[in-house]
């Protein structure tokens, strides 16, 4: 299951370098975020449960959900104050 949300942050990430978040956003469906969501609810490591976090932030922001990103981030650090992504991200959108 990481492994799949990593593998959805790495899609994230390269849209945004290629200057395709709109396309992706059909691409990111409800069942990305409900996986997602399942993975959370599940998961008791803080630090990939951050991940997590980070990766449904990065979902928010191709579905261009600013506000919901900037929650999910935040709860990132929450969990994982060293999730530099997660950093990276939250600053990418002040």
């Amino acid at each position: 299951m990481v492994n799949d949300l990593l593998g959805i942050q790495y899609n994230i990430e390269k849209s945004r370098l290629d200057g395709k978040v709109q396309n992706l956003a059909s691409y990111v469906n409800d069942d990305a975020l409900g996986s997602i969501n399942t993975f959370l609810s599940k998961e008791t490591d803080n630090k990939k449960k951050s991940d997590g976090y980070n990766v449904l932030g990065s979902i928010y922001v191709a579905k261009n959900n600013i506000n919901d990103a900037k929650v999910a981030y935040n709860k990132a650090l929450e969990l994982n104050p060293d999730n530099e992504y997660a950093k990276t991200n939250l600053a990418s959108l002040k």
